[in-house]
């Protein structure tokens, strides 16, 4: 009976052992989904401020990200992918106020907001058993982009308080602005267990983002993703 029991353990750990690590020369399919933290490089712009200058940093914009991965295990170390993703970039401002005047005009949820259709092409090696390093050239195509903000009018009352309007939305579509191919390096590290795959990824933008040559602003994203590996 003991026999019989521990025949059945290093069959189950055998198998968990094949799953984990997939075969030379195979092929997998792993869809994913994460999150996004995103920022725009260089790109601070310049507010008046009660007749003084102010220069507002752009700041880390959060947005989802879904696709799929098809890799291939080419020795016992090392293996190469290729994906899809739509992901949601950008970059947003803190809120702020501007007084001209006796008028105090309000700024709020001030954000650029960036949706591409990504094509990550990486190369991989596991250099211990489930933990990976990567690195590679990822293609974005640009799908839409938008630059929106609230404002809102903010009228002094006589006892010193402050009266607030009606927050007016404003949008506007930058797409016909930006650049539609948009090139990165990927680096990542990600670490697998029973088929699940947990990705750490920081994609370094080296395309402009803008058509105008002035602006030098490139993307900047950390993204973090669980995926499944389906072993064809």
């Amino acid at each position: 009976m003991k026999i019989r029991f521990s025949f059945f353990l290093i069959v189950l750990a055998v198998t968990f052992s094949a799953q984990a690590q997939p075969r030379t020369g195979s092929f997998s399919v792993i869809p994913r989904i994460g999150v996004n933290f995103a920022n725009i490089t260089n790109n601070e712009v310049v507010v008046d401020m009660q007749q003084q200058d102010q220069t507002l940093k752009s700041r880390v914009k959060p947005g989802l990200l879904a696709g799929v991965d098809v890799e291939y295990q080419a020795t016992d170390q090392l293996f190469a992918s290729i994906g899809l993703q739509y992901s949601m970039q950008g970059s947003r401002y803190p809120d702020f106020e501007r007084k001209d005047g006796e008028l105090v005009e309000g700024f709020s949820d001030w954000h650029t907001s960036l949706g591409y259709l990504n094509v990550p092409l990486l190369v991989g090696c596991r250099v211990t058993d489930g933990f990976s390093v990567k690195a590679g050239v990822q293609l974005g195509v640009l799908l839409n982009a938008k630059d929106q903000m609230s404002t809102t009018e903010i009228i002094p009352l006589e006892d010193g308080g402050r009266e607030q309007g009606k927050a007016v939305e404003q949008t506007t579509d930058l797409y016909d602005s930006c650049k539609k191919l948009d090139i990165s390096i990927p680096l990542a590290v990600s670490y697998e267990f029973e088929n699940v795959i947990l990705d750490a990824r920081y994609n370094i933008g080296l395309s402009r983002i803008y058509d105008l040559d002035f602006l030098k602003s490139r993307n900047s994203v950390l993204q973090f993703t669980v995926g499944y590996r389906f072993q064809l």
